[in-house]
């Protein structure tokens, strides 16, 4: 129940990026690319200080690892117009 819990929130919060940023991209060029891209980068530092403090036991660092990958490669996408 737990891990259907965590991919129902990871599911809800990548469908919100990226319909919101969708919808924005009309207007600015480019905006998709940027949010995603600077998502990645927020939830890499976010892992990188995960990492350090070591008596830190987050349970859902595997969420944080597979949005942060989905982050980079939607701004990849979208750079090449994909999305």
């Amino acid at each position: 129940m737990i891990a259907f819990t965590r991919l129902s929130l990871f599911g809800f919060s990548y469908i919100t990026l990226f319909i919101i940023s969708t919808i924005v991209q009309e207007n600015f060029e480019n905006f998709q690319e940027f949010t995603f891209l600077g998502t990645g980068i927020l939830l890499s530092i976010w892992i990188y200080f995960i990492h350090i403090n070591v008596e830190n036991t987050n349970d859902f660092k595997e969420i944080i690892y597979v949005f942060t990958f989905l982050s980079f490669f939607t701004a990849l996408a979208s750079y090449f117009g994909l999305c």
